[in-house]
């Protein structure tokens, strides 16, 4: 899921319900090229935004 906030940035949600480890490119036209994409749940930084408005990230299973 892909939302707006009130402050104006863009906050994806993105799961891993499976029992399989995943790796997949994360696309989004809301994206921001350039972007740092970051865990909330830390704060650390996981990727950046590509020109094509997407980026990649491995998600461990559930």
């Amino acid at each position: 899921m892909v939302h707006r906030l009130v402050t104006n940035d863009i906050q994806a949600t993105i799961l891993n319900f499976g029992s399989e480890y995943v790796s997949e490119t994360i696309n989004s036209e809301s994206f921001v090229p350039h972007a740092k994409i970051i865990d909330m749940s830390n704060n650390s930084i996981l990727a950046q935004v590509d020109d094509l408005d997407s980026f990649q990230l491995a998600l461990a299973s559930y």
